[in-house]
């Protein structure tokens, strides 16, 4: 599969999950016509969305996993880059987590 084929199949899991994202790195500046040769995917993920963000994840996750054939290079690295996904959502939590706890700045 192609680079912008594995985009749009994250990207459409992103949105089938209910996340909000920005693309960044490579692919963005692909996109204006600007030619980066890149293996992988730079995403923002909204804070507004910390508190679901690891369910979300997951349901994200599924969504791409039923479509790769188990034990294949593909599928192992869909699972290593959702270890290394769940850990920086876990990071983004705790930080939205110890934010909210602070309370208005002023």
């Amino acid at each position: 599969m192609s680079a912008s084929g594995r985009l749009l199949e994250i990207t459409g899991a992103f949105v089938e999950a209910g996340l909000r994202f920005l693309i960044m790195g490579g692919h963005a500046v692909r996109y204006y016509g600007i030619d980066r040769q890149t293996f992988d995917f730079d995403f923002r993920l909204s804070a507004e969305d910390a508190p679901e963000l690891v369910n979300r994840l997951d349901d994200a996750v599924k969504s791409v996993l039923s479509r790769v054939t188990p034990g294949s290079a593909r599928h192992l690295a869909v699972v290593e880059a959702v270890r290394l996904a769940y850990q920086r959502a876990a990071k983004v939590a705790d930080q939205a987590d110890k934010r909210r706890a602070r309370g208005p700045q002023s």
